[in-house]
C-alpha cells in the first residue's frame, strides 16, 4: 500500500483504544498466557515414572500370583478370540450405524472445506451393507494399520473454528491396530480394497493389503503356549532374512519359541502374494522384549511408562500414536491384563466407584484413601488416567492428553498438551485462562476403578 494513502485514526478511535488498554490493565478482561507457555505441572513434576515408585517395593508384585495368572489367562482368551468366532461379535447396527446417518455436509476434509455431497452414496455403495457379512474369515494384521468407521482414508472433521473440534479429531478414526493382531474379517468392500474386521477390543475398516488370511495350521502354530511382550516402543522388527517387517510397539505380544541369555526367538506373520499368512521367525533382544506376562511390579510399570512418556497424542491411534485409552491398553498388555478400547468401557470393566457430588477435598481424600498406584484408573467422561501415587501431597497421574479447556472472554479454547505426560489432577491451575470448573480435571472426575478387582 502507498504510505501516503494511510489515514490517521480519528480521535474517537484513539480514545477507544486507550480505554481498552486501561481496562486490560485494570483486570477487566481475562489474562491469557503467552503462546508456548508450559504449565507448572510439566515444569515441576518429574516426567520420569521411576520418580514415583518406592525403591523398597519397586520389585514387589502388585497382584497375588493366582489373581495375576487368572488375568493373563483371560487376556490370552480375549486376544485370540477373533479366531474362535464363527459369527460377528458386532451386528450390522453397530458397524453400519454411522453410515446410516452419515451427512457429509456436517463434516470437513483435510483441506478444511466441506465434504462433497456425493460421499454418502459412494460410501454406501462401497460398504455394501445389504450383503453383510460377506466374508467371515480369520486373519492377522501384518503391519500397523487403522480401523476406520467408513471404508476410506478421508478424514471427517467438524468445524475447525470450534475448540475441541477440527484437527486432530477425525470422526472416521476408530482405533489403531498394531501388527500381528488376530482378526476376524466380517465383510469386504465392493471394490475389495477394504476389510471390515474385529479385534479383541474394536471393529472397523482396514485396507486389505494390511492383513493376511490364516488357516487352521497357522492359528495352531501362532497360538503358542508361551508369548513374548514388547517392552520398548517403535522398535524395528526384521525377520530371519534381515527384511524389515514392522515397528514393534509396547502393547504387542508375539509367539515365543525359544530364548537364550540375550535374545528371544519369536514367530511373525507375513502376507504372501495370494493374501495368505506365512510364518517367519525373528530374534528380539532382551532389552526390547521379555517373556509374557511381565510381573506387575512398580518397576516394570515405570519402565513401560517411560517408553511412552512424551510421545504425541493420537486421537483414535492416528499416526500410530496413542490416545488416553490406548495408553491404558498398551501399558497393561505386557502384564497380561486386558483392557477395553475406550475410557468409559475401561472404567466399567473394573467397576467404577463414583464420586457423585463430592467436593474437591472429599475427592482428594477418597483418592488418597482408596487409590492404589498403577492399579487405579481415574475416569471422567471422555478421558482416563492412571494413578501413580502421591507427589508432594497431591495425586500424580499418567495420561495421554490433547489439551486443557480454556476461556478467554467468551471464546472457548484449548491449551495444548498433545502428549503422554505426568501431571497432578489439576493441571493448568496456574493458567489464568483455564476454564473453571470445566477445565479442572479433579472436579470433573466421575470416579475411580481398581484394576484386577
Amino acid at each position: 500500500m502507498n504510505p501516503t494513502a494511510i489515514r490517521r485514526p480519528a480521535v474517537p478511535v484513539l480514545l477507544a483504544a486507550l480505554l481498552a488498554a486501561l481496562l486490560l490493565a485494570a483486570g477487566c478482561a481475562p489474562r491469557v498466557s503467552p503462546p508456548g507457555t508450559v504449565i507448572a505441572d510439566l515444569r515441576d513434576m518429574p516426567q520420569d515414572a521411576g520418580a514415583y515408585i518406592d525403591p523398597l517395593t519397586a520389585t514387589r508384585p502388585l497382584l497375588p500370583p493366582d489373581q495375576h495368572k487368572a488375568l493373563a489367562d483371560d487376556y490370552r482368551q480375549r486376544f485370540f478370540a477373533p479366531w474362535a468366532r464363527t459369527a460377528p461379535a458386532h451386528g450390522p447396527k453397530e458397524v453400519f450405524g454411522f453410515l446410516d446417518g452419515f451427512d457429509p455436509a456436517r463434516y470437513h476434509g483435510e483441506n478444511r472445506l466441506p465434504l462433497p455431497a456425493g460421499l454418502a452414496s459412494e460410501m454406501r455403495e462401497l460398504a455394501d451393507p445389504e450383503s453383510f457379512p460377506n466374508t467371515l474369515r480369520p486373519a492377522i494384521s501384518v503391519v500397523a494399520s487403522d480401523l476406520r468407521v467408513l471404508p476410506t482414508v478421508r478424514p471427517l472433521f467438524h468445524n475447525f473454528a470450534l475448540a475441541g473440534e477440527g484437527y486432530p479429531f477425525d470422526y472416521n478414526q476408530n482405533s489403531a491396530v498394531w501388527a500381528q493382531t488376530p482378526l476376524l474379517v466380517l465383510h469386504t468392500s465392493a471394490d475389495g480394497a477394504w476389510a471390515l474386521v474385529e479385534t479383541s477390543a474394536a471393529a472397523g475398516w482396514m485396507p486389505t493389503r494390511d492383513l493376511a488370511f490364516v488357516d487352521a495350521g497357522f492359528m495352531d502354530a501362532f497360538n503358542t503356549v508361551h508369548l513374548a511382550a514388547l517392552t520398548a516402543d517403535r522398535v524395528p522388527v526384521a525377520d530371519c532374512f534381515g527384511q524389515f517387517r514392522f515397528m514393534g510397539r509396547v502393547g504387542m505380544v508375539l509367539p515365543l519359541t525359544g530364548r537364550d541369555s540375550r535374545n528371544l526367538d519369536v514367530l511373525l506373520a507375513a502376507r504372501d502374494t495370494k493374501g495368505q499368512a506365512v510364518l517367519l521367525t525373528a530374534s528380539l533382544g532382551d532389552d526390547v522384549a521379555a517373556p509374557w506376562p511381565l510381573a506387575p511390579t512398580p518397576a516394570n510399570f515405570a519402565r513401560l511408562a517411560n517408553e511412552l512418556l512424551g510421545q504425541p497424542y493420537g486421537w483414535g491411534g492416528m499416526y500410530a500414536n496413542r490416545d488416553c485409552s490406548a495408553l491404558v491398553m498398551d501399558l497393561f498388555a505386557p502384564m497380561g491384563i486386558w483392557q477395553p478400547r475406550n475410557s468409559a468401557a475401561q472404567a466399567r470393566h473394573w467397576g467404577l466407584v463414583p464420586f457423585g457430588d463430592m467436593d474437591r477435598e472429599a475427592r482428594l481424600h477418597a483418592i488418597a484413601a482408596q487409590a492404589r498406584p498403577w492399579l487405579t484408573l481415574l475416569w471422567r467422561p471422555g478421558h482416563i488416567v492412571v494413578y501413580l501415587g502421591q507427589w508432594q501431597g497431591r495425586p500424580a497421574v499418567l495420561h495421554s492428553a490433547w489439551g486443557l479447556r480454556t476461556l478467554a472472554g467468551k471464546a472457548s479454547g484449548r491449551h495444548i498438551l498433545g502428549a503422554t505426560v505426568i501431571t497432578s489432577l489439576e493441571p493448568g491451575e496456574d493458567l489464568p485462562e483455564l476454564e473453571r470448573p470445566a477445565g479442572n480435571l479433579l472436579l470433573q472426575l466421575g470416579g475411580l476403578a481398581q484394576v484386577g478387582r
